[in-house]
């Protein structure tokens, strides 16, 4: 069993291709996430709809990253420290915001990276 097994394994790095979907790789929990709501569609007796399953997933994960750059910025309000001047205040706020901002770029590539890190 182990050796037949070993086999498989090898077969599905080495031989399967990446995933994909419209262009972009994607990761093992964004397939099975699909999987789930094509079996859910077919178990419903309708046909599953792959642009409506995918842009679902997506917004999924988007709403994902929405959630972590708030807590990032809500966390960095958090550490401030007053008083402060305007100036300073305006370039820390600016810089919470980025890092925010920066968070939610990385959900809305939905690239490579993303995907993969999951």
């Amino acid at each position: 069993f182990q050796k037949k097994a070993e086999l498989l394994r090898n077969k599905v790095f080495e031989e399967c291709p990446l995933k994909q979907m419209n262009n972009k790789r994607i990761s093992g929990k964004v397939l099975a996430q699909l999987l789930v709501l094509y079996v859910d569609a077919i178990n419903e007796g309708a046909v599953p709809n792959i642009t409506s399953a995918w842009e679902s997933v997506v917004d999924k994960e988007r709403e994902k990253f929405f959630l972590k750059a708030k807590s990032v910025y809500t966390q960095r309000m958090k550490e401030l420290e007053y008083p402060v001047d305007q100036v300073d205040h305006l370039k820390l706020l600016f810089n919470m915001s980025k890092e925010a901002m920066n968070v939610l770029d990385e959900g809305f590539k939905l690239s490579d990276e993303t995907t993969d890190k999951q």
